[in-house]
Parts: structure tokens; sequence; C-alpha cells
């Protein structure tokens, strides 16, 4: 597991998990903590695209027992960074990643992170560095 910073709100979470507990699974593409003994996991899954350098989180899923505990705000803050300190760019299609950051990182920081790229910006090729893209697979 690499170690991330989380881009998260100014305040502590909430959450009795810590971002220490979740899991980059980058086999399956997904950011995962495991909520019980059970293996009940809470998850932010993400797609590449066909830019090397941009991914879609495309779904969170917080079973119900869980919901409204500050994990997905955990799973958005730690997958966020991630994608920052890699050099990602982020389409946010998940209806939860894209109210996380209207309702919460925008009201905080005033503006959207860097990585994020909004699904019209990711149609127009020109906010894709392709000179960029082909230095980083090299």
């Amino acid at each position: 597991m690499v170690a991330t910073r989380a881009v998260m709100l100014n305040k502590p979470c909430p959450s009795k998990f810590k971002q220490s507990d979740v899991i980059h699974d980058k086999k399956y593409r997904m950011f995962t903590i495991l909520l019980n003994e059970a293996g009940l996991l809470a998850a932010l899954c993400y797609l590449p695209t066909q830019y090397p350098t941009v991914v879609e989180f495309y779904h969170v899923e917080i079973p119900v027992a869980y919901r409204h505990q500050a994990i997905g705000d955990l799973l958005v803050g730690t997958a966020l960074g991630w994608a920052v300190d890699t050099g990602y760019q982020v389409i946010p299609t998940c209806e939860f990643v894209r109210l996380h950051l209207e309702n919460k990182y925008i009201r905080t920081h005033k503006t959207l992170p860097a990585c994020i790229k909004t699904v019209s910006q990711s149609a127009n090729q020109q906010l894709i560095n392709p000179a960029s893209d082909q230095a980083r697979l090299k």
C-alpha cells in the first residue's frame, strides 16, 4: 500500500475510521475500508479512460448501517489525494463524489482540486495534454 495524503476538509473526520484504514486496491481499481470482522467493505471505485492520466470515479458504496459516519468523505478525500499525488486527473461521474465536492470541498476551499475535470471538460481534448501523457508513458 502506498501512503497517500487525503484531500480533506480542515476539520477532523467524525468517523471511527482513519485514513490509515483506507486500502488502495490497484488491481481492482478501488479504495476500500474494512468495516467489520465479517469482511464488510465500503468502497470508492474508479476506471481508466482513453487518456493515460485520467480516471473516472464512478461509484461509492457504503453499506446502509455505516452511512452518515463520514466514511464516504474519507474514501473520497483519500482517492483525491492519490490523484493529486500521482498526477492523475479525475472525472467525477459518481453522484456521491460530485455532491461531496459541491457541498463540502468547495464550501471549505472555494474551488475544486486541480485534479478534477468536469464531464464537459473531459470531452474537450485540449484540456488533456497529450505531450505530457506520452512522456508519462515512457
